[in-house]
C-alpha cells in the first residue's frame, strides 16, 4: 500500500470510531475521503478560511489523475457496500431508521399565521381593481390603505384580530 492508502485507512479509522449511536451513518464520497486524508496530512493551508480551503482541496482533487483517485473511489465504494449492510442489519432488528431533521422538519406542515388588516383589505379591494398590470393594482391598493383613516381602517383590524384569536 501507498502513503496515500495507509494515510486514509487511518482517518476512516479514527472517523468511524468516533460513531457510537446504532443507526448506520452515510458513508463519505471519494471526494471527502481525499479531502480529509488532505487536511491530515497538512497539504491544506490551516491559516486559510474554510472557503478558501475548500478552493484549494477542489483544484487538487481536480489536478488528480484517475489512477490517483482510484484508491479514494475503492475506498468510497467499499464504505458504501458496508453502509447498505449496515442499513439491512439495522432495519432487521429496529425496523426503518428514524427520519433525519431536515426530513422531519419538511414533512410537518408549517404553521400559517392570521392574515394582517392590511391582507384582508387588499383581498377585498384587489376584486374590484381593473389596471392591466399587477404592479399598478397593488400601488393603488396601497395607496388607498395609506390615505384611509384609523376608523376606516378598524373593521379591517377587528376582522384581523378575530382571525388572529381563531388561530391560536
Amino acid at each position: 500500500m501507498n502513503a496515500a492508502a495507509n494515510m486514509l485507512r487511518s482517518v476512516l479509522n479514527t472517523s468511524r470510531a468516533a460513531m457510537s449511536s446504532g443507526i448506520p451513518k452515510r458513508p463519505p464520497t471519494s471526494y471527502m475521503l481525499f479531502a480529509k486524508a488532505q487536511r491530515a496530512a497538512g497539504a491544506v493551508d490551516a491559516s486559510l478560511k474554510v472557503p478558501e480551503q475548500g478552493k484549494q482541496i477542489g483544484a487538487a482533487w481536480r489536478a488528480l489523475s484517475e489512477s490517483a483517485k482510484s484508491p479514494y473511489e475503492a475506498e468510497s465504494l467499499r464504505l458504501r457496500e458496508a453502509y447498505a449492510a449496515e442499513v439491512k442489519a439495522y432495519t432487521e432488528t429496529h425496523g426503518s431508521p428514524p427520519p433525519s431533521k431536515k426530513a422531519l422538519k419538511q414533512s410537518q406542515p408549517k404553521k400559517k399565521r392570521a392574515p394582517s388588516a392590511y391582507v384582508l383589505f387588499v383581498s377585498d379591494v384587489l376584486k374590484n381593481e381593473t389596471a392591466p398590470k399587477q404592479v399598478d393594482r397593488m400601488r393603488t391598493v396601497a395607496a388607498k390603505w395609506g390615505s384611509m383613516s384609523d376608523a376606516e381602517k378598524a373593521p379591517y383590524q377587528r376582522r384581523a384580530a378575530e382571525a388572529k384569536a381563531a388561530m391560536s
